[in-house]
């Protein structure tokens, strides 16, 4: 299929990567800021576009990659004849492409990064569109670079993503929490990435239920204070540690 890949972030950078290196053919990447549309359309071998209107209106798939913010503000300037129209987002509803008469979402469930290397082939991909044969169009798409698909309606895709806000974004803060309460007594951050490594590989291999342990678990009161006391001139990581415990206690006791 012809390609028209808009946005260069993140998101954008790396699905460019990942169509391209699949033998996609990436045609256009539009973005309003030069720069990185420069950059990012010379890596795709694909012609840059920072005018909305000039934007090739007979490809076969757009795939809107910007920020949540701007999709709305996006689709309301862009006027296209073909092609099947699809954005990246993990709560925006569907429905915004409704102006379009073929549209849909093409959502890769991962965090990422601009100069992280990823494996594509185990990324979950969530699929939606506006009928049974766009569906297999992405579908069909979607195979040629990952079998890990699931057709997934807008509601379902905002609760898959606030639980992945749990397990990725607040699981990496608690990592930066433990980095600067090592840190401010000198201590490297290494001594726990072992410790890191086992927490994730038993959450994976089992359950995060089942693999729960610590003084919350045991209802252990005494060392929880303690663990507060240390944390007396950390107010923001005391309320913190105060209040998982509270959460821990109730689910397990």
């Amino acid at each position: 299929m012809k390609i028209v890949l808009l946005g260069s972030g993140n998101v954008a950078n790396h699905l460019g990567n990942l169509l391209y290196n699949s033998g996609q053919n990436i045609i256009e990447v539009y973005n309003k800021f030069d720069e990185s549309g420069i950059v990012l359309s010379k890596k795709l071998n694909a012609k840059f576009i920072n005018n909305i209107s000039e934007i090739n209106k007979n490809a076969d798939l757009y795939i809107i990659s910007v920020v949540d913010d701007f999709i709305e503000e996006l689709v309301s300037e862009l006027e296209l004849e073909n092609g099947i129209v699809v954005h990246t987002s993990g709560t925006k509803n569907m429905n915004i492409l409704n102006k379009f008469e073929n549209y849909g979402v093409f959502y890769p469930l991962q965090t990422f990064s601009r100069n992280t290397e990823l494996d594509y082939s185990n990324i979950p991909f969530l699929l939606e569109a506006n009928n049974k044969e766009n569906l297999n169009l992405l579908k069909k798409f979607t195979k040629n670079f990952s079998e890990n698909i699931f057709e997934i309606n807008s509601e379902k895709r905002k609760i898959v993503h606030v639980s992945a806000v749990f397990a990725c974004n607040f699981t990496n803060y608690m990592f930066s929490v433990s980095e600067a309460i090592l840190a401010k007594n000198d201590i490297s951050f290494d001594i726990l990435k072992p410790l890191i490594q086992e927490t994730i590989n038993k959450a994976i291999k089992n359950s995060p239920k089942q693999s729960q342990t610590g003084p919350a678990k045991r209802k252990d009161l005494k060392l929880i204070n303690e663990h507060l006391k240390l944390l007396e001139k950390d107010k923001d990581y005391q309320k913190i540690y105060g209040l998982i415990s509270e959460a821990i206690i109730k689910d397990f006791n």
